[in-house]
């Protein structure tokens, strides 16, 4: 029988889910090409969508305090709503990538982090970047920290990634955007750079399967979705060990 806190969380998240789902319907934009009809059930899709985060929030809190478990639940709502955007409109929200990046900076304030800080010595460059045998515990600076380096490393590849993949404005062919960037930004601000590197592992894999699949139709596949549940995974106790095997611990 599910404990009362697990009931609570699954609950919470599933509320959470639903209230960023409906938000990222109204912030996406119908772009031209790509605008797709409304659901005809709208009520019943939102219902499924919060049951998914529901469910990712029952896997919080079978594994994580409840603290914490509420805090990876509010990650799992927001990243479901990314999500959802992307599959409709292929575009991530900045209003929703930035309230993960915040959300994550707030949760790390406050001690609740799903996984320890990835901040060591100033001194000490890969602790800064969260390489080595010990992580102190969690912290603000930890968080921007992880932020930045994560911004700094991905703006630049998916710049050249962009140049060499497709021809400059050639948005719709491209397998990861700039708004994927600002989600990814957000994974490293909550589970830190090796968090960061993990997803980029998982969700990398997940994105060129897809790209292979759907090779035929020539419809580039979102990426969000898929960083999003690669980076839900990863920061679950579960998926730590991919985590722990690029902090060379």
């Amino acid at each position: 029988m599910l404990h009362p806190e697990t009931l609570l969380v699954a609950a919470a998240t599933a509320g959470a889910s639903a209230a960023a789902c409906a938000w990222s319907r109204d912030l996406a934009p119908r772009r031209a090409g790509l605008a797709t009809p409304r659901p005809r059930r709208p009520a019943l899709r939102l219902a499924g969508l919060a049951l998914i985060g529901g469910l990712a929030g029952a896997a919080a809190a079978l594994q994580l305090p409840p603290g914490q478990a509420l805090s990876l639940g509010f990650f799992a709502a927001v990243a479901l709503g990314i999500a959802r955007a992307d599959l409709a409109q292929r575009l991530v929200p900045l209003q929703l990538s930035q309230t993960l990046l915040f959300g994550g900076l707030v949760a790390s304030t406050l001690s609740a982090s799903p996984v320890a800080a990835p901040v060591g010595g100033l001194g000490d460059l890969l602790s800064l970047l969260g390489f080595g045998p010990h992580a102190p515990p969690p912290g603000p600076a930890a968080s921007i920290v992880s932020a930045a380096a994560a911004y700094l490393l991905l703006v630049p590849t998916r710049a050249l990634l962009a140049m060499l993949a497709c021809r400059p404005g050639d948005e719709e062919r491209e397998a990861v955007g700039w708004g994927d960037v600002d989600l990814l930004v957000a994974v490293a601000a909550w589970g830190g750079f090796t968090v960061l590197l993990a997803t980029l592992v998982f969700g990398g894999a997940l994105n060129a399967a897809a790209q292979v699949v759907r090779r035929r139709g020539r419809k580039i596949f979102p990426a969000a979705p898929l960083y999003s549940f690669a980076a839900f995974l990863t920061l679950l106790p579960s998926g730590r060990s991919l985590v722990d095997l690029l902090a060379m611990r």
